[in-house]
């Protein structure tokens, strides 16, 4: 047999914990049929001193890393360094990296500067953006709404603001990551769907400011373009989130509120109806 990720793993685990009877499942089976080690009792794999050294000295010439001192992480170019099998990576391919844009202009990197044309997102290592005290980061919820962040009608202020996409599991940790490390001095202006959620996000978040609709009127949540069960829905998850908000947050949740319109419109269907944007800051605690 060739020498699995799951069973060095269970090997180091055994070796580190100096583990002599093993719950005898499929990985240890094998590992009994291929080296011949220990004896089967019960459902129990019953091991030895010399049963240990000899799974140390094949881990180690099978992987390339002993497994009492290994301590195997990283992408798949560290990994490589320190086994035979790259593939045993704990990150990710793109693992660290974030997906930007800039409406005009250049985006400032350390090994040189990047246009990203409309429609089109830079996928970047986040350590390599460079952004100084005086930039403006927008931090955007939604995909679509990231790839075609050029069709958004926003305020003129922000034409050459870095955007970064909010990406999902791992990825939204790493912006989340990347944004606490920037300079004390960048404005955090996010824009998310205008809906109970999207406000919980911007608390989340800890922007400076959110993007809303401008103006604010009830064509805003005629027909389609407004989702009264979402709004719902998400109130039930936060129903604190009221007590929760800024003194100018508060203000657009009373008019999502007021007279049952149980407002609740994304992104998208913003950008679909062409409604123009402004900044709202955020004050008061």
């Amino acid at each position: 047999m060739s020498l699995s990720k799951k069973a060095f793993t269970s090997i180091q685990r055994a070796l580190h914990n100096r583990t002599f009877r093993i719950s005898l499942n499929a990985i240890w089976q094998e590992i009994h049929d291929e080296l011949g080690i220990g004896s089967v009792s019960s459902k129990h794999l019953l091991l030895n001193p010399e049963d240990h050294e000899k799974l140390r000295k094949w881990a180690l010439l099978e992987a390339g890393a002993d497994p009492l001192t290994a301590k195997i992480s990283g992408d798949r170019l560290e990994v490589a360094s320190q086994v035979s099998d790259e593939k045993w990576a704990t990150e990710s391919v793109f693992s660290g990296m974030i997906q930007v844009n800039m409406r005009s202009g250049e985006i400032p990197m350390t090994h040189g500067n990047a246009v990203t044309p409309p429609g089109t997102l830079l996928s970047v290592a986040a350590s390599e953006i460079l952004v100084d005290e005086n930039s403006t980061v927008v931090l955007v919820e939604n995909g679509i709404v990231a790839r075609y962040w050029h069709q958004c009608r926003v305020p003129a202020e922000l034409s050459k603001a870095l955007m970064v996409y909010r990406g999902h599991t791992g990825d939204a940790e790493t912006v989340r990551e990347w944004l606490g490390s920037l300079p004390a001095g960048v404005m955090k202006v996010g824009y998310f769907d205008f809906d109970p959620a999207g406000l919980g996000m911007a608390i989340d978040y800890g922007v400076d400011a959110i993007l809303i609709p401008n103006p604010l009127d009830d064509n805003l949540i005629q027909g389609i373009n407004n989702k009264p069960e979402s709004h719902l829905e998400q109130l039930a998850h936060r129903p604190d989130l009221d007590k929760k908000l800024p003194e100018s947050y508060r203000r657009i949740w009373n008019w999502m509120t007021a007279n049952g319109r149980k407002c609740a419109v994304t992104q998208e269907r913003l950008m679909v109806l062409t409604w123009p944007l402004r900044i709202l800051y955020r004050s008061g605690n």
